[in-house]
């Protein structure tokens, strides 16, 4: 005796068969149509090349943390990696940062290459070319290892090289200047104490302070130090060509299995 799920199944099993016999030509017209408009597709859609580069941050910084490190009290349970992690986390913020997208279209590099890329100080511009060119760039910042990748997709290699070599030459220098700031703002403190300092040891120990910011201040201001430092350096790849074989076989089947659907809908009406 068949059991009732049994009969359910060999139901829709039929029914199943009688759609198929009853409008394969529509979808056969549907799984051809599909290949058609999948091909076109990919034909019209616009190909980009990628633009890809990862970086950590410089030796030199990396230094500078660790100096930093060292003053914490002992008992501290914040670690090192922590503290070079928020730094690169810090810049990378840097790449969503307004003054930082401006500054790029005055890209001086940039605006030799590609005039149409370059705003100047045209606000309006400025706005109008990060609208167009905002999705096409991307960031991932991986914390084990510490490492950010960054890639700029545009029509050609050459073209999204330029734009990301720009668009980290502009977060490095957005990132000197907010450091600048802040040591500036220091070494305003350290004066202002210095001043108002009375024993000789005090003098003494804010003097060696002010002496480091004025150091650290006058190679930001003056230095060639970057940030970051390329662990894969920036390379370009041509847009990618998908096979159209596999984009028609992939229209086809898609566009048949929703005619079926729809024969199904329709039959049980």
């Amino acid at each position: 005796m068949n059991s009732p799920l049994f009969s359910v199944e060999q139901d829709l099993s039929n029914q199943m068969l009688a759609v198929l016999q009853r409008f394969k030509l529509w979808i056969l017209v549907a799984a051809a149509a599909g290949a058609l408009a999948a091909v076109l597709y990919s034909k019209t859609a616009p190909k980009y090349a990628e633009a890809r580069a990862v970086y950590t941050l410089a030796e030199h910084k990396v230094a500078q943390l660790a100096a930093v490190y060292d003053k914490l009290p002992a008992q501290t349970s914040l670690m090192l990696g922590a503290l070079e992690v928020d730094e690169m986390a810090r810049f990378t913020l840097l790449l969503d940062h307004p003054q930082v997208w401006q500054q790029l279209w005055q890209n001086a590099d940039l605006c030799q290459a590609q005039n149409t890329l370059c705003a100047g100080g045209d606000t309006s511009k400025q706005q109008q070319l990060t609208a167009t060119w905002r999705s096409k760039f991307a960031y991932d910042h991986k914390r084990r290892g510490n490492q950010l990748t960054v890639k700029w997709r545009a029509p050609t290699p050459s073209e999204a090289e330029l734009l990301l070599s720009a668009m980290m030459q502009s977060a490095e220098a957005e990132y000197k200047t907010q450091a600048i700031s802040q040591y500036r703002a220091r070494q305003a403190d350290l004066q202002q104490a210095l001043d108002k300092a009375t024993t000789v040891g005090e003098r003494s120990e804010l003097s060696m302070q002010l002496d480091k910011v004025q150091a650290e201040l006058n190679v930001l201001q003056h230095g060639r130090q970057m940030v970051l430092h390329a662990v894969q350096p920036l390379t370009a790849k041509e847009p990618k060509n998908k096979p159209l074989l596999f984009i028609a076989v992939v229209g086809a089947l898609l566009s048949a299995l929703g005619a079926i659907l729809l024969a199904l809908v329709f039959s049980r009406r």
